[in-house]
């Protein structure tokens, strides 16, 4: 493949030598004696003649399939005459017009040419020189926010998953502190299997958090969260705010990012990193590259160009084994038991499966299971349900259904508790008081049939499992 570029000016030889760079064979076209003149071309195929009088076969060029023109100049007259010359000297090849000049008819008149303007390369230039002086402005907003702050506090949100893991222990890292001057708390629990092992192979502390711990520290942040989420007596004042969740509202912060178009809020945390110049441990770019990879569902959930860049250039600094540790410690020995539960339990009906699996430990081992059902090729939906020592968990798993699971678990039990999610993944939790109303004996066949019976009058299918289970009593506990 070779390059003909065809043309006049300082373009000419700027585009000429970024190609010769690349190790591209290339030949000029031009009437410009400057350009002529210029000891760079030297290094290409020199053609000199008049443009207005451009004949690629008397130059001795053949063009073809394969080969590129690029075309340089700021006239638009001139620009459609050398197109309409290129055209009936037949060539078919692909075509590129770099030119300041107004391309709106030229790209009417000539649709399988490419062109880029002048104000289009510099607004794409303008726009990450300008998000790299933002970036700048916020982490030095940052870290002056806190200069004189002795010990800080990273509160996250109920149980914590790898995004918000990952961005605690960024931030602490992009403000230099220590054990001894940072803690990160969260308010709920972390036992998922695979975020333990997180948290040890990536050697990110975090711990219970006490209300004690609001009067030992003197600043206060939050990430992949934001102060509307906690229900805390009095609401503490939140110096720092970065997030990825929909803005909530109520409260002020002295700081706050909050992109919801981001996939992950690590990808903000990776751009403080890179836009000021600060390196990015090995461990860090660990946490972060798997925050963005589960947040984004490994971008077949919401993601944008930002998450991709920043997974992109996480992904030569993080740990491929310490990554592929945590991603292969998603099971203990006693899950499986429930998944022997749950394989000799589960009930279908054409290409839906349902399965109560009883009492669990947690709302992770209902999650597990249903994700593992999912992958089988005959399902398209999955509902699988289990009791916690404290709430009724029913998690949803679609590989496609007209309207969304997180329909689905909001109309079924949205009036007993917490119920919604995606189009493709959803859970609804009743708490065990609710379900104590319903169900009093607790015992696992009538909680199967109260959930089934919650489900059948929003979907046929589960009406057919329902009547195989009990034909004899109908609809009981419906």
């Amino acid at each position: 493949m070779k390059v003909i570029t065809i043309g006049t000016g300082p373009r000419l030889v700027e585009v000429a030598n970024a190609l010769v760079q690349r190790h591209t064979s290339v030949v000029a076209v031009t009437s410009d004696e400057g350009a002529a003149r210029n000891g760079f071309l030297r290094r290409v195929g020199l053609r000199r003649t008049s443009l207005e009088e451009l004949d690629l076969r008397r130059l001795d060029l053949a063009v073809g399939k394969e080969d590129v023109v690029v075309v340089c100049h700021d006239e638009s007259k001139t620009v459609q005459e050398l197109l309409t010359r290129l055209q009936e000297q037949g060539v078919d090849s692909q075509v590129l017009v770099f030119t300041s000049a107004d391309a709106r008819d030229l790209r009417k008149a000539f649709p399988q040419v490419s062109f880029r303007s002048d104000d289009t390369l510099y607004r794409g230039e303008l726009a990450s020189f300008l998000r790299k002086v933002d970036t700048l402005h916020r982490v030095e907003s940052l870290k002056e926010l806190v200069k004189d702050k002795a010990k800080l506090l990273i509160l996250l949100y109920a149980n914590p998953d790898p995004d918000a893991l990952g961005t605690a222990m960024a931030l602490k890292t992009l403000l230099d502190r220590t054990q001894e001057t940072c803690t990160i708390a969260y308010t709920g629990d972390v036992h998922r299997v695979e975020n333990l092992a997180m948290m040890k192979t990536l050697r990110i502390r975090a711990e219970k958090f006490q209300p004690g711990m609001l009067a030992s520290h003197d600043a206060l942040a939050v990430v992949d969260g934001q102060p509307s989420f906690f229900d805390l007596d009095p609401a503490p004042h939140f110096d720092i705010v970065i997030d990825h969740h929909p803005r909530g509202k109520g409260y002020r912060a002295g700081f706050t990012d909050v992109r919801p178009r981001y996939g992950a809020t690590a990808t903000i945390l990776t751009e403080y990193f890179t836009q000021s110049g600060e390196k990015i441990p090995k461990l860090v770019a660990t946490a972060l590259y798997y925050a963005i990879k589960v947040d984004t569902g490994t971008f077949e959930r919401q993601a944008h160009d930002e998450d991709i860049m920043a997974f992109k250039h996480l992904h030569g600094l993080m740990d491929k084994q310490m990554l592929h540790r945590i991603e292969y410690s998603q099971y203990t020995l006693s899950t499986l038991d429930y998944f022997g539960i749950a394989l000799l339990r589960k009930r279908t009906e054409r290409d839906v499966l349902f399965v109560h699996v009883g009492v669990v430990p947690s709302t992770d081992t209902v999650v597990h299971i249903a994700d593992f059902f999912n992958r089988l090729s005959e399902m398209r939906l999955v509902v699988v349900s289990g009791v916690t020592p404290h709430r009724l968990a029913v998690v949803f798993r679609t590989k496609g259904t007209k309207k969304g699971v997180g329909s689905l678990a909001k109309r079924s039990f949205g009036e007993l508790g917490s119920a919604g999610g995606h189009a493709s993944m959803a859970r609804a939790e009743v708490p065990i008081e609710k379900l104590r109303e319903q169900v009093p004996d607790l015992s696992s066949e009538r909680v199967e049939v109260f959930v089934l019976g919650r489900l059948a009058s929003h979907l046929r299918p589960m009406r057919r499992i329902l009547d195989a289970l009990r034909p004899a009593e109908g609809a009981e506990g419906t």
